[in-house]
This record gives structure tokens, sequence and C-alpha cells, in this order.
């Protein structure tokens, strides 16, 4: 897994990918990734060093990562949209209660809609869709895509 988390970055806007650090601020940290946004990289030992930089976040905007990818190779967040292969349209959400991914169904689209098996869940494990070298789903859209 490349990255843990994502957030938007404070005041700047733009959304942000990397290390998760909390202090009185919340922080992403980046090693070896810049975005367009201006930002002075972390002082380490009195020296600058370009390859680390660190943005202090909105709070309630982070993400964490599934550590799982797509079929496409997409690494998958919490808070992503993503159809499987039968057109269910789901959420992935953290389950705080028993400490796991999950998919809540939003909706079914196409020729599997009617079919009332494909009705069968509200929310299931995150891992139901992952077996082997198969994938059975793509990222679609993010909750907060109007935002980005």
């Amino acid at each position: 897994m490349k990255h843990m988390f994502r957030a938007k970055i404070k005041e700047l806007g733009g959304w942000v990918t990397g290390y998760l650090i909390q202090g009185e601020f919340t922080y992403i940290c980046t090693p070896k990734q810049f975005y367009s946004a201006v930002v002075r990289p972390m002082d380490i030992d009195g020296e600058c060093d370009a390859s680390l930089s660190m943005y202090i976040v909105e709070e309630d905007s982070v993400e964490m990562c599934t550590g799982l990818q797509d079929k496409f190779g997409n690494d998958i967040f919490e808070n992503d949209i993503v159809r499987d292969v039968y057109g269910r349209i789901m959420k992935v959400m953290f389950n705080k209660k028993w400490a796991k991914f999950q998919f809540e169904l939003i909706r079914v689209e196409g020729k599997h809609a009617d079919e009332p098996w494909i009705h069968n869940f509200k929310v299931a494990d995150i891992d139901d869709w992952f077996d082997d070298d198969n994938v059975y789903v793509e990222v679609v859209g993010e909750v907060n895509d109007d935002e980005q």
C-alpha cells in the first residue's frame, strides 16, 4: 500500500494522500509527492528535505485506505463509491464497532436491478469481493467528489 490516508488540505483546498500524523493539528505527510499548492517542505535537522512535505488537513475529511485495489489497480479508500460486476453501487465504510471495512449498498443498476437476490444485503464485508487474484469491484467515484 503506497498511502494510508487522504484528506483535504486546510485553507488551500485540494486533496493530498500520505501518512497521518495527529497532534495539535492533523497532518498528512507525503514522501516524494508534491501538489500544485506552494507549501514549505518540513525542516529535518536544520536542512530542508524536499522529499518530505507535511500538510495541515481538515480533520473531518481524513479517509483511511482499505489496503485493497480495484480491478484497475486504484487504491480503495473509505467513502469511495464502487460498482461490482452485477451493477451494485456501494459506499466503502469503516465499521468502528467491528474494526473492519464494509460495503454499504446504495443502489443496483443494469440488467440485474430487478432480481431479488441482488438486494440480499444492506452492509457486507469488503473482503467478500476479493479472492486470490480476482477483484470484483471498480472505483467509480467518491462521496466528496463535489468538493474535490
